[in-house]
């Protein structure tokens, strides 16, 4: 055999080792410590993900409001109801902000903060009480000033363009009535 016959037998059998090593490095470590979902993306709204654990926490907020319409309906019924419903909201409300973000509507951290000190002079909440409602909703600070932002972009959004184009005159309510 010549020299540089042995010497490249060398380096592939060196490169093969290498190669194996690393693979088996890669698969010792998906066995130890395997991958997991965190949350998983349930819908996408122009880019924007909206997830499992939003859809969760929406249907914790909406069982209320549907209460007449679950109560002849068995716990799967239930869940899907609320699962759709929870949804549809979301969506609906992504894409009521991305069209505000898009007219230029923003609120700032000024007045986030503002709303969030009326909300607990209103409650009659510490800091303290609010970290523990936020707490208890499994919600941090800054996700819940986020919600807090969102909410108010979408209040300006209907005041400041949606509600100057409904004109309701005092005919069509006492039609509306009448009927």
């Amino acid at each position: 055999m010549t020299k540089s016959l042995s010497k490249k037998i060398q380096l592939n059998t060196f490169l093969f080792l290498l190669s194996s090593t690393i693979l088996f490095f890669f698969l010792s470590q998906q066995l130890l410590y395997p991958a997991e979902i965190v949350d998983k993306i349930v819908a996408i709204v122009n880019d924007q993900p909206i997830t499992m654990s939003d859809v969760n926490r929406e249907m914790i907020l909406i069982k209320n409001k549907y209460s007449e319409e679950l109560k002849d309906k068995n716990e799967e019924e239930r869940m899907k109801f609320l699962q759709e419903k929870a949804l549809d909201n979301l969506i609906n409300e992504e894409l009521q902000f991305q069209e505000a973000k898009k007219m230029g509507i923003s609120i700032s951290n000024k007045t986030v903060n503002l709303a969030i000190e009326d909300q607990k002079k209103n409650f009659n909440m510490s800091d303290y009480d609010l970290e523990q409602s936020l707490r208890r909703e499994n919600l941090t600070l800054e996700e819940y000033k986020e919600k807090i932002r969102r909410e108010l972009t979408l209040l300006t959004l209907m005041n400041n363009v949606i509600k100057p184009k409904v004109n309701i005159t005092s005919t069509e309510i006492k039609e509306y009535y009448n009927k």
